[in-house]
Formats: C-alpha cells, sequence, structure tokens
C-alpha cells in the first residue's frame, strides 16, 4: 500500500496571488477553491519555503478568510475546519504536484461538516477538469 501524499502549506503571498491569477477556480456555496498544477522549479521552490525540502510528492495547500467569514473567531473556525476536511479529502482525491487555495465563505461557519464535504468534492472535481487545467 502506497503511502498518501503528503500536504504542504503554501505560506507566502505571491503564491496565493499566483493562484489566483492563473489557476482555475470553482464557487461552492460554503468553499472557494483555487487549483494549479505547479512545474517542478515551482515545487522545489514551495518545499523549501516550507521547510519540507525532502518530500517527494506532495500537495501544495493554503487557507484563508476574509473579514466577510466574521470575526477572528468564526474566521479561525472555518479555517480550521476546512483544514480538517482537507486532510480526510486531498490526500484521496487530489493528483500531486497541484496547489491548492480554500477560501472560507460566510456559510462554512456553521455548515454540517457533510456539506462542507460535498462541496470540496464537487469543487475539486471541477476544477480538475476543467479545460484550462488540461492545456497548462
Amino acid at each position: 500500500m502506497t503511502a498518501a501524499p503528503a500536504l504542504v502549506r503554501l505560506k507566502t503571498r505571491p503564491q496565493f496571488l499566483k493562484l489566483a491569477a492563473q489557476g482555475n477556480k470553482a464557487v461552492r456555496p460554503t468553499l472557494i477553491l483555487q487549483a494549479l498544477p505547479l512545474r517542478e522549479v515551482e515545487q522545489t521552490r514551495a518545499k523549501i519555503i516550507a521547510r519540507q525540502p525532502h518530500l517527494a510528492d506532495a500537495i501544495f495547500l493554503g487557507f484563508t478568510a476574509s473579514k466577510k467569514v466574521g470575526n477572528a473567531i468564526a474566521r479561525n473556525r472555518a479555517k480550521r475546519r476546512l483544514t480538517a476536511l482537507s486532510r480526510e479529502v486531498l490526500p484521496k482525491l487530489a493528483p500531486t504536484g497541484w496547489a491548492f487555495v480554500i477560501i472560507a465563505r460566510r456559510s462554512s461557519v456553521g455548515s454540517p461538516f457533510a456539506k462542507l464535504d460535498e462541496d470540496l468534492r464537487k469543487a475539486l472535481n471541477q476544477v480538475l477538469t476543467s479545460k484550462s487545467s488540461r492545456n497548462v
């Protein structure tokens, strides 16, 4: 049995901006998912920034929640819920070498976990099957 791919956190603003500008986007009621396949050079750089250069295959992942989601407590809760969900879903369904940013929406704070799971799966399917992802 093969080990699940590692999840490497995206931490710098340029990484988030690149995904916003060049990546595919799926909007769901509880979250927004941005995705972009990364070239090998970008993967190496992201691993160095994350201080995990030893990772062979990884999925790159970032989270964000704006003040529209609510106060700091609500934003942190939304990000914690999305982090827990992504640890379950992405290693099983997402390809390695891709970067994902999950943006919390106001409804992600109070929605049932099953709704978040459904939205993430549908958004993941949408960004991975869109035309622009095949051309990158």
